[in-house]
This record gives C-alpha cells, sequence and structure tokens, in this order.
C-alpha cells in the first residue's frame, strides 16, 4: 500500500471513529431522556399510594425502576465504548456470580413466564470487562430462553470447571498461558446443529 494510500485509508478510519462518537452522544442523550421520565414516574406511585399498594404492584415498580437504570448504564456504557481508548484500562476483577444474579434480575419475567429452569454452578471472579460479559452472558441466556419449542420447559445449565492447558477444548487458543484457565458453558436443549448447544468462554485466571 502506497504511502498516499495508507494516508487516506488513516483518514477514512478517524472520519468513521469521529461519526461514531457523534452518533453514540447522540443516541445516549436521546434515550437517556425517556428514561429518566420511567424511572420518575416508575417511583411516584410508592412516593403517594404507597399504603394502597399491594406487595405484587410493588415489586412490579421495583422490577421498572431497576430494569430503567440498568438500561441507563448500558446506554452510558455504548458511550464510553464508542470512545478510542485501550480496551484493557476497561479490565478489573469482575464478579461472575453478580453479573449472572444481574442477568436473572433482568430476565425474571421471561424467565417465569416460561417456568424455565436456571441451574447455575459457583462462577469465579475474573479480569475481564464487565460490560462485555454481562452482553455476552446475555445473548446466550436470552437465546436459549427465546429458541427452546413452545411448549418445552427451558432448561438452561450454566457450568464452571477450572481446566489446565492441556485440558482445552481443540480449538480453544488462550491469548497467554497462566497457570490454570476458567471454563464457562451455558448449556440448553433448543434446537441447532447437535441437540444440545453448548457455548463455551475460556479465559486466564
Amino acid at each position: 500500500m502506497s504511502n498516499q494510500a495508507l494516508t487516506q485509508a488513516n483518514q477514512h478510519l478517524h472520519r468513521s471513529n469521529d461519526n461514531l462518537q457523534r452518533f453514540a452522544c447522540v443516541a445516549s442523550h436521546d434515550l437517556q431522556e425517556p428514561l429518566r421520565k420511567i424511572q420518575s414516574f416508575s417511583m411516584l406511585p410508592g412516593q403517594h399510594m404507597n399504603e394502597q399498594l399491594d406487595e405484587t404492584t410493588r415489586d412490579y415498580l421495583e422490577r421498572i425502576t431497576r430494569s430503567a437504570s440498568r438500561m441507563s448504564l448500558l446506554i452510558t456504557d455504548l458511550l464510553s465504548d464508542s470512545r478510542i481508548a485501550p480496551r484493557q484500562q476497561l479490565f478489573g476483577p469482575i464478579s461472575l456470580n453478580a453479573v449472572l444474579a444481574g442477568l436473572l434480575e433482568t430476565l425474571s419475567l421471561e424467565i417465569a413466564e416460561r417456568l424455565a429452569q436456571i441451574q447455575v454452578d459457583e462462577l469465579p471472579i475474573v479480569n475481564r470487562d464487565s460490560t462485555q460479559l454481562s452482553q455476552l452472558f446475555q445473548n446466550l441466556l436470552s437465546n436459549a430462553l427465546q429458541f427452546i419449542p413452545a411448549g418445552q420447559v427451558p432448561q438452561v445449565k450454566v457450568e464452571y470447571v477450572q481446566r489446565q492447558l492441556d485440558e482445552l477444548q481443540t480449538g480453544v487458543r488462550p491469548n497467554r498461558v497462566t497457570p490454570f484457565y476458567h471454563q464457562t458453558s451455558v448449556t440448553d436443549q433448543g434446537v441447532g446443529f447437535d441437540t444440545k448447544r453448548r457455548r463455551l468462554l475460556t479465559a486466564g485466571c
């Protein structure tokens, strides 16, 4: 590639990044405003009619508030991700137990409607990006609930085991060698290439 072509490619990349950041800023502002109204109005019944509300209604209102707060955080993370910064700066010790607990709360209505059975092992603390991990597990769990045929009770297992390098599955290529690796798998009985679908996440300690 010539110097001129390389310069043009870099300029195009910078313009694309600038456009992405401007879009994320506008989208963040436009999405946060209705969320603030949802949060505000969901708290009003509890403030003005608390004694008239039954436990079920209070629970629904609290779920709305928590879900709106979570969405607000995701929008903020989207804005942060659009900025040019080394991804390593976002890495830190993350409790997978806490990540899964938050997601199960988010998906609680769908889980209840499908009578889904979710089994989660005790999970480790890993040095990763919390937003990416949350998005990953949410996609896996949402797909597991969505693609189970109607009439079947979804049975989802989130399993964990610690592995040595020579125990990793064929095709898994860790980005660095460590004393051991965390293997977390999500299994359901949905349709797919096999009778079971298994997704694997492997990370260094």
